[in-house]
């Protein structure tokens, strides 16, 4: 296709408020963008979203709604979702209207739903994304529909309409994330390079029943090892975290907290082992990577899918996994002493989750998606 027909390319991605929707995303667009430069890419998202905050405003178009997601504990408050949903379908159809996508992709999360929705109203290609082992509600009710959707694990196939068309694809690791030298990596968080490192996290929101079980080890842990700790505490817990440090380790020497980890290649790289909760999207970046991991799936979950996710990983031999039910301070202390004790262990933990990568994920979802756009493209023309 020449550079001319590439220029009419209109690609919009609709989805986003966590980082389990958005990175991956953001991974397919910068895939279609080396593929067919000329392509224009708009984002829908939630004004509540991770994408209202951080989103690389200066590279892609973004669009908000005012969308939110149900609520499970308050059905009352559905009232108002409802309005802001049909409200978010009104601005999706302009949106659409004026954009005039050759196909629309929909990543998943509450924020997909308008865009996606119009997109089958108004007869453009729709193609969906699934992150997880068990679909969110845009994918199970649209997958009849879409003319392609796209899988990150097989087994959730089983949730989908039987007319959906559907392939596994993997689940594309954030764009840019490459395995840095250990030495620099620690550098960056100004770390030692001969002591053991472990970075806890719980995904672009933190995730407190880690963050409460790491505050209950850490006395044990900072008297009993030689162990640093990067720490990506979440808006939450911030404020209580940082006092509780300011006492365990008030000169900052063995505990970097912080509220957002945006250099994760580094953190990933400076990193012995990894804490974390079992997203699709943090999966594929310890896969991609090639990180030893302590699970502990959000039991929450539609489907309960991290731990499915998490199974995934365990029966590779790539990581451990620990309900949040039995996790505690002293279990946590437990586990991460016995993994770091045992360097041939985390050294073939590593290698299982490298070998269950797809490192082509975004680029194979790019060129599916190119294609359906260049047929819309063909039959306007």
């Amino acid at each position: 296709m020449s550079t001319s027909e590439q220029e009419r390319l209109r690609v919009m991605i609709a989805g986003g408020g966590t980082g389990g929707h958005l990175f991956p995303a953001l991974a397919v667009a910068e895939a279609v963008q080396k593929l067919a430069p000329g392509t224009r890419i708009l984002f829908v998202g939630s004004d509540r979203g991770l994408e209202a905050r951080r989103f690389p405003r200066e590279r892609y178009e973004l669009a908000l709604l005012p969308v939110r997601g149900l609520s499970r504990r308050n059905p009352l408050a559905n009232v108002v979702v409802l309005g802001r949903f049909l409200s978010s379908l009104w601005k999706a159809w302009k949106l659409v209207g004026r954009f005039d996508p050759h196909v629309v992709l929909g990543v998943g999360g509450y924020s997909s739903g308008p865009a996606c929705s119009v997109a089958l109203l108004r007869r453009r290609p729709l193609a969906l994304h699934e992150q997880n082992s068990y679909p969110g509600l845009v994918t199970r009710r649209l997958s009849r529909w879409a003319k392609e959707v796209y899988l990150s694990y097989e087994q959730a196939a089983e949730f989908l309409s039987k007319k959906a068309r559907w392939l596994v694809t993997g689940n594309p690791p954030r764009a840019g994330l490459k395995r840095v030298p250990k030495k620099d990596a620690r550098q960056f968080f100004g770390l030692p390079v001969d002591v053991p490192v472990v970075f806890a996290f719980g995904g672009s929101q933190g995730a407190r029943g880690i963050n409460e079980a790491l505050l209950d080890a850490l006395p044990e842990l900072l008297t009993d090892t030689t162990t640093h700790f990067l720490w990506a505490v979440g808006r939450y817990d911030l404020d209580r975290v940082k006092e509780a440090l300011a006492k365990l380790d008030p000169e900052g020497k063995r505990v970097r907290a912080f509220e957002f980890v945006e250099n994760m290649a580094e953190a990933y790289s400076a990193a012995d082992l990894v804490i974390c909760r079992a997203g699709a999207t943090t999966l594929s970046e310890l896969t991609a990577l090639g990180v030893p991991a302590l699970l502990v799936p959000y039991p929450y979950a539609a489907g309960d899918h991290q731990r499915a996710n998490a199974r995934a990983l365990a029966e590779a031999g790539a990581a451990v996994v620990v309900d949040q039910s039995e996790l505690s301070g002293e279990r946590l202390a437990r586990e991460i002493r016995s993994l770091l004790a045992n360097e041939q262990r985390l050294q073939k933990m590593a290698e299982a989750a490298r070998s269950l990568a797809r490192p082509r994920a975004a680029l194979d979802i790019a060129e599916r998606l190119l294609r359906l756009a260049r047929e819309r493209a063909a039959e306007q023309s």
